[in-house]
């Protein structure tokens, strides 16, 4: 369920002879840790009057300040002579579960098809799965890589994980015991920051540093096809729900929808897409891009869906739809993982701070209840969105119109 949280400030604390330089204070003024000042940021809280007076009867909207900021900003507040009560009307989300890849960033988080377990990628070279149920271990870390994992994925059947890592290879393990399948599959130069299962299973997609994307026999780990195409390094990579189409994200401002049998590609222009993903009905395509914005592309034709989503300060690391295909969510370097209507546009509930750094990765568990998000902090989280998804609509009123 989505977690409720406000706080009021009492009326005879009100009464206090506040001077207007005192309410004029930045909220800086409070000595904050940088997780605390960035969720008021995000609130629009910039002064100590905003907080103290942000909404009618006193009550503090503070959107997104996770639960142990908040015995901190009371304290900070005591100092102005401020007492806060609980009171459970306004909102802020809270993670329901959380699990430490340390010491270093999770890079690329992957729930298993059915939902048992959660893949988590990090910058020290290993790939770990939990229970996404007791967020507890399950099996031991699989270790191969010798740099950073930037993408994992589980085979459609769930029986292999692949990665992708700053050595330039992609490797396949067994989920059930932690070990490898076959050699490592090299050929790239630089990192391998992509990895993608053909809906069937038999082909595993990689890209990366080299601006190449080659296509692997799953069966047999042998490469199948080199495309080439993009002159940037390739982000992120996605097979088509009907596997017909590959999409690759290059930092050459372009998407390509490949051909996965013949190699033919069409391009979609946008800004520096450093993160992609299908709609789940596959009509839609969602990009994230570096300045903040994320957007929702028609496949079929290449046009833009809709308003751009202004979703996050600094980059979107990361996209995802949800299971239903109503809510987008995404990932970004301002420490917030956010969802969205995918028809309206608008955000749906507060910002998601549970990450001390920027979020790397997201992604929905198959049921649809839970949201994962990966950071640079070593963490990922899960979210329980059982709240979003009921408030969300229950079936496409309307198709996405060009604007």
């Amino acid at each position: 369920m989505m977690l409720r949280q406000s706080w009021e400030v009492p009326e005879e604390s009100l009464c206090q002879p506040y001077s207007m330089n005192d309410l004029a204070l930045p909220i800086e003024e409070l000595n904050l840790t940088v997780r605390a000042y960035n969720c008021l940021k995000r609130a629009g809280i910039n002064t100590f009057g905003e907080l103290a007076f942000r909404r009618r009867r006193h009550i503090l909207a503070i959107k997104g300040v996770e639960t142990e900021t908040i015995k901190e900003i009371e304290e900070r507040l005591a100092a102005f002579h401020l007492a806060l009560k609980a009171a459970p009307e306004d909102s802020v989300q809270r993670p329901a579960r959380s699990v430490d890849h340390l010491p270093r960033s999770v890079s690329a988080i992957a729930f298993h098809p059915d939902g048992s377990l959660l893949a988590t990628g990090g910058a020290d070279g290993t790939a770990r799965l939990w229970d996404a149920g007791t967020a507890a271990p399950a099996g031991i870390a699989l270790s191969g890589h010798t740099d950073a994992i930037w993408s994992v994925a589980f085979h459609p059947e769930g029986h292999l994980l692949a990665t992708g890592g700053a050595d330039g290879t992609a490797r396949l393990w067994a989920a059930g015991t932690g070990h490898p399948v076959g050699i490592p599959l090299s050929g790239h130069i630089g990192s391998v920051y992509a990895v993608a299962f053909h809906p069937h299973g038999h082909l595993l997609a990689t890209g990366g540093w080299d601006y190449g994307v080659r296509l692997w026999e799953v069966a047999t780990n042998r490469l199948i096809a080199l495309f080439t195409g993009h002159t940037g390094e390739i982000c992120a990579a996605a097979f088509h729900p009907g596997g017909y189409l590959l999409a690759t994200a290059g930092e050459d401002d372009t998407v390509r929808l490949w051909d996965p049998a013949t190699g033919r590609s069409r391009t979609i222009v946008t800004d520096s897409p450093w993160s992609m993903a299908f709609h789940p009905d596959g009509h839609l395509l969602a990009t994230g891009d570096p300045y903040g914005t994320a957007r929702l592309w028609h496949v079929d034709t290449g046009r833009p869906a809709g308003t751009p989503l202004h979703a996050h300060d600094g980059s979107v690391r990361s996209v995802a739809f949800h299971p239903d295909g109503h809510l987008l969510a995404t990932g970004g370097a301002d420490g917030t993982a956010r969802l969205w209507h995918v028809d309206t546009g608008r955000p749906v509930g507060a910002p998601l701070c549970g990450h001390d750094g920027p979020v790397r990765s997201v992604a929905f568990h198959p049921h649809g209840h839970l949201l994962a998000t990966g950071g640079s902090d070593g963490r990922a989280q899960l979210w329980d969105i059982t709240d979003s998804v009921r408030d969300a609509p229950a079936e496409r009123v309307a198709p996405v119109s060009d604007r």
